[in-house]
């Protein structure tokens, strides 16, 4: 594996990608990379539900993709939008629970990650990448703006 953090340039937009390995610890480490580049690009007010959902996300990619050899966190940086993708080697998108699913829902102890998410973002989603450029999928939600 390489270097488990790197900074690339994707078009104008600077990213950084850190590779995390599918241990327990994974969420953690998210969580204090992004309170770290939240805290580096002057936004202490998205540090909370930046952290949050940067954990959701591994933390589902640990639970749902358990043979992965790793996952990629990223975070790029766009005009003071920070979007956070995190990439696992699954096709399968994540499907989020609603409010109208009822008491099965409200009773729930655990699906609500997405649902949380969609609560935080401006905007969020999913994609599948292809083939023929690595495979997988990206999680993905966007935080306002400055």
């Amino acid at each position: 594996m390489a270097s488990p953090i790197e900074t690339v340039m994707d078009g104008g937009d600077r990213k950084t990608v850190v590779t995390l390995r599918p241990v327990p610890q994974a969420a953690d480490i998210a969580r204090t990379f992004i309170e770290h580049r939240m805290l580096v690009m002057r936004r202490p007010d998205l540090v909370d539900d930046a952290t949050l959902i940067a954990s959701e996300f591994i933390t589902n990619a640990y639970v749902h993709v358990p043979a992965a050899e790793f996952f990629k966190l990223m975070l790029c940086w766009n005009a003071g939008s920070p979007l956070i993708e995190v990439w696992d080697p699954s096709w399968t998108l994540p499907k989020p629970r609603t409010l109208a699913e009822g008491d099965e829902f409200l009773l729930s102890t655990s699906g609500k990650g997405l649902f949380i998410v969609s609560r935080l973002a401006q905007s969020r989603g999913s994609r599948r990448i292809p083939k023929a450029k690595g495979g997988g999928k990206i999680v993905w939600a966007r935080l306002p703006p400055e």
